[in-house]
């Protein structure tokens, strides 16, 4: 179980490891770009998506069992761990609840493309 625990943290940590390279990555190409908000939106999805995609990759090339519901479960825990942090950073939620929706949506798929490529 410990070891199940240690693994989900590792994955989940490299996760947020991949966002924040990415979001440096986004943020250069919107300061070159001058994207547009549905562009910055888009790599958004697109962060949250690859993010969990490769937490839900890394768990299941660890664990090789289940690999499609613990990759679901990684983007639902990378999805929660990102929305606490923005609760407790913007005291509150200011998305409307179709993107907060979307949002999980993409964390979810994610995963579970991770995990079913693990």
């Amino acid at each position: 179980m410990k070891e199940n625990v240690i693994r989900t943290v590792k994955a989940l940590v490299a996760s947020y490891i991949a966002s924040l390279i990415l979001v440096l990555l986004m943020a250069l190409i919107m300061y070159k770009l001058k994207l547009s908000e549905s562009q910055t939106y888009l790599g958004i999805i697109a962060i949250y998506v690859i993010s969990s995609a490769l937490g839900g990759f890394l768990i299941a090339k660890s664990t090789q069992s289940k690999r499609l519901i613990r990759g679901i479960v990684m983007g639902v825990l990378y999805f929660a761990v990102l929305t606490f942090v923005s609760l407790i950073i913007n005291k509150g939620i200011h998305a409307s609840p179709s993107d907060i929706v979307k949002a999980l949506a993409a964390c979810m798929a994610g995963g579970a493309v991770g995990g079913i490529a693990g």
